[in-house]
């Protein structure tokens, strides 16, 4: 089975995601995980999905982390989650300033 980007769909997936990521938090540090609007309808861009399951951020069970607490309406964002809180940021998907935060394929 091969990695792919974290998703973290419930508040037990951002409390082993936050735990997994303390020791390497940093304050200029930030790991782009599975969620995006790339691909959102045109004035729909608030609405995010992961790429590992195509399901909306939220469809689970409303968990969302955003640092500014709601999500952001800009086109062609991607999400990294930042320092120790694991709190949700966006930004272009074409920076570079992020690492990945990678988990194994759940696929059967």
């Amino acid at each position: 089975m091969g990695k792919r980007l974290a998703t973290i769909e419930s508040y037990q997936d951002h409390v082993v995601f936050q735990e997994a990521m303390l020791p390497h938090a940093t304050f200029d540090k930030s790991y782009w995980i599975a969620a995006t609007n790339i691909g959102a309808e045109s004035g729909e861009n608030h609405e995010f999905f992961w790429i590992t399951n195509d399901r909306p951020v939220g469809y689970l069970n409303g968990f969302q982390n955003w640092l500014e607490g709601v999500a952001p309406t800009d086109a062609g964002m991607c999400v990294a989650a930042y320092l120790g809180s694991s709190s949700w940021i966006y930004g272009y998907c074409e920076t570079s300033i992020s690492a990945y935060a990678c988990e194994e394929s759940q696929d059967v």
